[in-house]
């Protein structure tokens, strides 16, 4: 490849690559399609790529939207996994939908800062592997919630966020119920195991 007007053209794989995530890809995707560095460099100096991480470009010269911020996190840790409130977010929680990306990572590959991304690092991981067809790696509706609650500052709030993804139906309550006592002790455990009691009987 050599910095023409059409790469994705050019270059076989590319176009599937970047239609499965949103336009953007890592250093290393890249290098396996044969595209070197320096050829990478060529794009981003031409305005044609943008480098939106140390490791991740995209073709896309407008704002990132939803979907490509949260691709833009996940190709930015070497092993992760959408979770708490973004992960709800893209499940169709509505009204918790953060201003930051929540990762879930192991503590062995914890990634650098990154702005816009917060990186919550767990010696307790999710019970599948990230998707081997390359799709965003996300953590499940229970799961997702139960790191979302304890990752709140207040009780209440985090009380509220369980409630919301039982009443929305995006989780049972008996399924968050089992997660939570799966994830042992964690923040706020007595006041959701509560709220999710008085879910499982259909209170507000």
């Amino acid at each position: 490849m050599t910095g023409g007007r059409n790469p994705t053209a050019a270059v076989p794989g590319l176009g599937e690559l970047l239609a499965r995530q949103a336009g953007l890809a890592r250093r290393e995707q890249l290098r396996e399609l044969g595209i070197t560095r320096q050829a990478v460099a060529n794009q981003v100096s031409a305005g044609r790529w943008r480098l939106v991480a140390p490791e991740v470009v995209t073709v896309d010269n407008g704002r990132l939207d939803a979907d490509q911020l949260l691709w833009r996190a996940a190709l930015h840790a070497p092993v992760c996994w959408v979770g708490g409130r973004s992960a709800l977010a893209f499940h169709g929680l509505e009204g918790y939908t953060p201003s930051e990306v929540h990762l879930l990572t192991p503590r062995r590959s914890r990634p650098l800062p990154l702005s816009g991304v917060v990186i919550h690092v767990s010696d307790r991981l999710p019970e599948d592997d990230p998707p081997a067809d390359g799709g965003l790696p996300v953590t499940s509706v229970a799961r997702a919630t139960v790191d979302a609650a304890a990752w709140e500052r207040w009780p209440r709030a985090a009380a509220g966020l369980a409630l919301a993804a039982v009443q929305q139906r995006l989780a049972r309550s008996q399924d968050v119920a089992r997660e939570l006592a799966r994830a042992g002790r964690v923040r706020h455990r007595a006041v959701l195991r509560e709220a999710l009691g008085l879910a499982g009987v259909g209170a507000d």
